[in-house]
């Protein structure tokens, strides 16, 4: 398995039931690692679903949707008295729906070879939203890291509340991380491991890659969203400014000098080893300016209060927005 991959998938397609219009995907069952040799006609299959899911399932209704199946060759069964779907299966694939005791919809979804089933069959359990709902799917993502410097398990939640769980081993690290989930309102959990008997920076930059990955994978292709965010931040003697832009591009700007301080074990410009990783991993841009101040841990902290507030405003729903907003048609 990629430990750089979330276990859990989380997904919002449109559903065939009445008066409904996303799914959302809750949790995914079922081993897709085993030593199992995919032909190139079923990968393709797959990969044309999948594709077919991440991109455009949200946009078109149940229709358009059997019709785009049906054009790769699936077929289609439905219960006769409810006209739900049952079935939905090719030579490569066959997609068994049924209804777990909540009455949410789960798919069993098995690749075959001339009838032989090749891997164990994969279940994804869905919870339907009401037709008009202005919820949308959890936003979440989770990683496994691990190198010769440091082991790192982060998760996060875009639509969280500002709930942080944070170990790193270093003490005012976790202080800045738990205010950046706490104005961000984004959830976070972090256990890290590093050797910081040698130093912290491995352990600062590592957690910042892992922040920055879970931060591009929880938004996917970003549709829907503010995009761009930033907030200027007094404290006490210090003022900071911090701008975001979630274009797809890695960009840093860093008019914040720090003095060169030891806060605890952290030592004060590991804060823009920090940002440039998370920045870098994330593939955003980022501008930070310390307007005016000299106190180490205010401008440190400014920064991680400013820049949690830049990104909550960025990732958060715009209702007026449909589709990506750039004129590109992608981010």
């Amino acid at each position: 398995m990629d430990p750089e991959k979330s276990e859990v998938e989380q997904q919002s397609l449109p559903c065939d039931g009445a008066g409904e219009q996303e799914v959302w995907v809750r949790a995914e069952e079922g081993d897709d690692d085993e030593d199992t040799t995919i032909r190139p006609v079923e990968a393709e299959v797959l990969k044309a679903i999948e594709e077919h899911r991440k991109r455009d399932a949200a946009l078109m209704t149940p229709e358009d949707v059997d019709k785009a199946f049906a054009a790769q060759g699936m077929q289609f069964e439905y219960d006769p008295a409810t006209q739900k779907k049952t079935r939905m299966y090719s030579e490569q694939i066959d997609i068994r729906y049924q209804y777990d005791s909540s009455g949410r919809l789960q798919t069993v979804a098995m690749v075959k070879d001339n009838g032989v089933v090749l891997k164990k069959p994969r279940v994804t359990t869905y919870q339907y939203l009401p037709s008009g709902s202005t919820k949308r799917a959890a936003r979440t993502a989770a990683i496994e890291r691990k190198t010769a410097e440091t082991e790192i398990s982060l998760s996060l939640n875009l639509d969280g509340t500002g709930q942080a769980k944070i170990a790193t081993g270093i003490g005012f690290f976790d202080h800045m991380l738990t205010l950046l989930a706490k104005h961000s309102l984004i959830d976070l959990s972090i256990d890290a491991r590093g050797d910081l008997h040698v130093d912290p920076h491995h352990t600062v930059e590592d957690v910042g890659i892992c922040l920055g990955k879970t931060l591009a994978q929880a938004l996917g292709d970003k549709a829907g969203i503010r995009r761009y965010g930033s907030a200027t931040l007094p404290m006490d003697e210090v003022l900071v400014t911090s701008a975001v832009d979630l274009s797809g591009r890695a960009f840093c700007v860093w008019e914040a000098d720090v003095p060169p301080e030891i806060l605890g074990s952290f030592n004060a410009p590991l804060a823009e080893e920090f940002w440039r990783a998370v920045c870098g991993s994330g593939a955003f841009n980022l501008h930070v300016v310390r307007h005016h101040g000299k106190n180490s841990h205010h401008i440190i902290e400014a920064i991680f209060k400013a820049t949690a507030r830049a990104l909550r405003q960025a990732v958060e729903p715009d209702p007026r927005v449909t589709g990506v907003p750039s004129t590109k048609g992608i981010l």
